[in-house]
């Protein structure tokens, strides 16, 4: 017989001895477990723990029987969840090696072929363990982060929500107290005073960051369509009827990641927000262009312009530059006194898959 023939020999007999002896195997493991003092707080786990060998066991039958079949099991009552630290977990693991191996030898004893018999279960019961720890791990580690993102989710609302609720509630009615003030004054023939304009113009900014913070922090995920949501960040800098605002976005948003369409929405969202808050405005204009491998925007307003070397070392276009560069692109500002202002932003998008099985 040759050396292959052999070790399928030696498979199959492994494979007769786990499936015949699998009961006393596991019987064997739950007696480690409470001998195990590292185990005792968690004796509530010995059924769930004992079912999971057993799974184990026919998972290693499984892969003697067909070796290129795959180590998992497709429902896994595992090892490192819930009930067990990493050091318990281990112990465990351990226990259940020991047990199978021991269970394996006992029956093999004084057959010529015992060394290559118990190698095979040995492999097979190593793959069956291992495939098992790496897919309740992978499971575990997903489980996680759900409840961190759940969790971030959760104190961003909480935080937009209080933001634009109460300190926004209170710049909103200190802005509409100084505007009825100077209506007050001018419907009285009095000069208005310049102190009182200025302070207006403060707490009107101050409202559009805070609606603007509240906005961020209530976008926990990416924007599934970037015109609506364009749309909806105009409407929350209240332009009203004051600022007409035309956006268009044209292409196929599947070919820009949905991360990247983040990074644009933010950016765009910053150069509206500069419009409505500085450039006094009558017209707005936002235009998105989405190719294969490169998306163009646009934000065009008719204000009043400025000087854009003097302004760039503000947070605001200093953070859209830096998120530009951050991709692969560039952002250009060109404005000019009385003559409005125009941000465009160029951005390469990724290739396909598709794309590039087609050069």
């Amino acid at each position: 017989m040759d050396h292959e023939g052999c070790g399928d020999v030696a498979r199959e007999a492994a494979a007769h001895v786990l499936e015949r002896d699998r009961a006393a195997a596991v019987a064997a493991f739950r007696r480690r477990l409470t001998a195990l003092p590292e185990l005792t707080d968690v004796a509530p786990a010995t059924a769930r723990l004992a079912g999971a060998a057993e799974q184990t066991i026919t998972t290693a039958v499984r892969l003697l029987r067909e070796p290129s079949a795959p180590s998992g099991p497709e429902k896994v009552p595992e090892f490192t969840l819930d009930a067990l630290d990493p050091d318990q977990a281990a112990r465990a693991v351990g226990a259940l090696f020991e047990s199978v191996l021991a269970a394996v030898v006992t029956a093999v004893d004084g057959r010529p072929d015992a060394p290559a018999v118990t190698a095979a279960a040995a492999g097979a019961l190593h793959r069956a363990i291992t495939g098992r720890l790496v897919t309740s791990g992978r499971a575990r580690l997903d489980e996680l982060l759900a409840d961190v993102r759940d969790t971030h989710r959760a104190e961003r609302r909480v935080a937009g929500r209080e933001l634009h609720d109460r300190l926004g509630h209170g710049l909103s009615a200190a802005y509409r107290s100084l505007e009825a003030f100077e209506g007050a004054q001018e419907r009285a023939g009095a000069t208005p005073d310049v102190r009182v304009r200025r302070a207006r113009e403060a707490m009107r900014d101050a409202l559009m960051f805070v609606r603007t913070m509240a906005g961020e922090l209530a976008l926990i995920e990416p924007p599934e369509s970037l015109e609506p949501a364009l749309r909806a960040a105009a409407a929350t800098f209240g332009g009203g009827d004051a600022v007409e605002v035309r956006v268009a976005v044209h292409g196929d948003e599947a070919w820009a990641p949905a991360a990247l369409r983040d990074q644009v929405f933010l950016m765009l969202r910053e150069a509206m927000h500069n419009a409505f808050a500085h450039a006094a405005a009558s017209e707005l204009t936002v235009r998105v262009d989405i190719m294969p491998r490169r998306l163009w925007a646009m934000v065009r307003d008719d204000g009043t312009g400025f000087d854009v070397d003097a302004a760039r070392t503000g947070t605001g276009l200093w953070s859209m530059t830096d998120r530009a560069e951050a991709l692969g692109g560039r952002l250009r500002i060109t404005s000019r006194s009385g003559y409005g202002t125009r941000v465009d932003l160029a951005v390469p998008l990724p290739a396909r898959t598709g794309d590039r099985a087609a050069r």
